[in-house]
């Protein structure tokens, strides 16, 4: 798999996952995740 640093597209992986299914979650659980993880290369 190969990681593109796209936030768009993370947020809109998230949102399509039936338990998330809300774009407003999907940025929290993106900016949780970047919080939690400093090491993950930047999003943009």
């Amino acid at each position: 798999m190969r990681v593109i640093g796209s936030r768009a597209l993370a947020e809109e992986a998230f949102a399509a996952h039936p338990l998330v299914g809300d774009r407003s979650v999907a940025r929290r659980l993106v900016a949780g995740y970047q919080a939690a993880h400093p090491e993950l290369p930047a999003l943009h």
